[in-house]
């Protein structure tokens, strides 16, 4: 009976004990689930970006091939969007060469009242620093056209880049030779 009665006693401990253990066993099985999933999900989401990202350089590549198919076309581009900066360029250093000459005269005139400084006008030499003033601000202005000259060849000059890697690798895939910059051979 004492053996019973122990083995009884141990079935009922037991059946406490495993509600218990499968309820600590369900809860790590549920809190690693849910560590794992996020996880997943964060993977998935950038492997995701990528693809997106991938697809999106591809659209971009294909729309740059379908606006410049060859050099032709690129060159004909860049010389039509340079010709406003050049345009302006030109109206801009004429512009800055004659308040140049003005400031030129004033100074010259300054130097004859050197002698004499009495007989300097009043106004003199507002009128001065108003035209140096001129021609600093001109100087800014066509270093401005410039700089932005210079961008826009120097975007058109990596597009030129990427657009040749483009075309080679289109010519590849055709079957064509590829076209090579001049003075290059073909190994």
């Amino acid at each position: 009976r004492g053996g019973t009665q122990a083995v009884k006693q141990s079935r009922a401990e037991g059946a406490d004990q495993r509600p218990q253990d499968i309820d600590r066993a369900l809860q790590h099985h549920r809190l690693d689930q849910e560590g794992r999933i996020p996880q997943q999900r964060k993977a998935q989401a950038q492997q995701e970006r990528r693809l997106q990202q991938e697809q999106e350089v591809r659209r971009r590549e294909a729309m740059l091939l379908q606006r410049y198919p060859d050099r032709a076309s690129h060159d004909a581009e860049r010389q039509q969007q340079a010709r406003p900066f050049q345009a302006l360029m030109e109206l801009a250093q004429t512009q800055l060469k004659a308040r140049q000459e003005s400031l030129q005269h004033l100074q010259a005139e300054k130097a004859r009242y050197a002698a004499n400084p009495s007989q300097m006008p009043a106004q003199f030499p507002q009128e001065l620093a108003k035209a140096e003033q001129a021609v600093q601000a001109q100087a800014d202005f066509v270093r401005s056209v410039q700089a932005d000259s210079d961008r826009l060849h120097q975007r058109f000059d990596e597009e030129l880049q990427q657009l040749q890697a483009l075309w080679r690798r289109s010519a590849n895939a055709e079957g064509e030779p590829a076209l090579l910059p001049a003075g290059h051979t073909q190994p």
